[in-house]
């Protein structure tokens, strides 16, 4: 979680099982992730109470209301002051709830705001991000690296040849059919990279592989761009 200048927070309670943080001002950016489905993560503004399943959020609290943008995962919100109004915040919406009103009706965040918000949830990685010319995609429901891709593959091994560094290589998937399948599939793609980069002549002990199925998304999964935005791969240095 990540604080944004100016702002007053408060943990009111922190435990293994309960998280309860108290945003009176100001922004945070959040990734809560849940080890047990018993554990009861809250954050609470003077206008807004946020009931977390585990998911990625961006909170900003002012005086006039709060703004609540939700990048993954769902979000049970409320105004205290009518708690039988609550709604559900889902993938990449966002919803607004003034002091004295109960919260809007989910609004779908624009391709810029997206990007926006995920450069933002990046930014808390304790990891450095490594950054490439493009994104590396597959074709359809295959670990099949696309052509244009490895050109980029083939920098990012240069790269590695000048600097001795490792990298987490993260499988992602559009989020299509059932999950194992998506998780079988991500881990396929990121193998296929681990692959590929060990015939550019990188060591597969500099190559460790992750995949998140699509769980993850950066785009909507509605749409064919989206989808295909969706399929790639990700890289983390973590030596």
């Amino acid at each position: 979680m990540r604080i944004t200048e100016d702002s007053i927070l408060v943990l009111d309670d922190i435990s293994l099982s309960t998280i309860d943080v108290n945003l009176k001002k100001g922004g945070i950016v959040s990734r809560f992730t849940k080890l047990f489905s018993n554990q009861k993560y809250t954050v609470t503004t003077p206008s807004a109470v946020a009931g977390i399943r585990g998911t990625e959020l961006i909170i900003n609290a002012s005086e006039t209301g709060t703004s609540i943008v939700g990048m993954s995962g769902i979000t049970e919100i409320y105004n205290p002051m009518y708690p039988d109004n609550m709604i559900l915040l889902g993938f990449q919406t966002k919803s607004v709830i003034s002091t004295d009103q109960t919260p809007s009706d989910p609004i779908e965040l624009t391709q810029e705001e997206v990007s926006s918000f995920r450069k933002m949830l990046d930014s808390i990685n304790t990891n450095k991000v490594l950054t490439i010319g493009k994104p590396i995609q597959f074709k359809p429901d295959t670990a099949e690296i696309m052509d244009e891709s490895k050109i980029e593959l083939e920098k990012l091994a240069k790269k590695m040849r000048w600097r001795f560094f490792k990298i987490e290589i993260r499988g992602h998937t559009a989020n299509v059919g059932d999950s194992g399948s998506q998780y079988s599939l991500s881990m396929e793609r990121a193998e296929s990279v681990k692959k590929y980069l060990i015939t550019q002549k990188i060591k597969s002990k500099r190559l460790l592989v992750r995949g998140y199925g699509g769980s993850k998304p950066i785009a909507s999964n509605n749409t064919a761009k989206g989808r295909a935005q969706n399929r790639r791969v990700e890289f983390i240095i973590v030596d």
